[in-house]
């Protein structure tokens, strides 16, 4: 039995389907830098033999550490990897946040031709270490993985989390 996709406000996107047996994986990389630097980090995706053509994901941070950069249209400085020929829509959450309120980015990859996303890149964002973080390693956790195929159907996916080690 085939359901249908629910779109739900801001980047809310409820995949509704049968749900495919193999499993397949978005990770989130992990990178490193100065207190005071951005720095990238890069999540992948390893589609398996699985045909994805959407991919969605949310990052947690300590925002009193951390935290995903910010775009002068105060959207998250997150970039779709032009390998994956797909179009992409960050948000913020909890909804409407500002700053260190702040604690997660969504991510929703997708495009309307149902193209197959390819292994490799997905996305990069920018994160930014706070400038007085003393050195560590700071968590990037990984949640809400879903890859879809063309028929609305979520293919069983994982995923690993990454972190930002700050050097002294």
């Amino acid at each position: 039995m085939t359901r249908t996709i629910e779109w739900l406000a801001i980047f809310g996107i409820c995949i509704v389907g049968p749900i495919a047996s193999s499993a397949q994986t978005i990770n989130v990389g992990t990178t490193s830098g100065l207190a005071g630097w951005t720095v990238p980090v890069s999540i992948t995706v390893a589609p398996g033999t699985s045909t994805p053509v959407t991919a969605q994901n949310q990052i947690s941070y300590d925002p009193t550490k951390i935290s995903i950069a910010t775009l002068a249209n105060g959207s998250p400085d997150c970039t779709v990897s032009p390998s994956t020929g797909k179009s992409a829509g960050f948000a913020f959450l909890p909804a409407g946040c500002a700053g260190n309120l702040c604690n997660k980015v969504r991510a929703i990859v997708w495009n309307a031709t149902n193209t197959t996303i390819p292994s490799g890149t997905l996305y990069t964002c920018k994160v930014k270490i706070g400038a007085s973080v003393s050195p560590g390693t700071y968590a990037l956790t990984n949640a809400a993985v879903q890859l879809v195929n063309g028929t609305a159907t979520i293919v069983g996916t994982t995923g690993s989390s990454g972190s930002v080690t700050v050097v002294p």
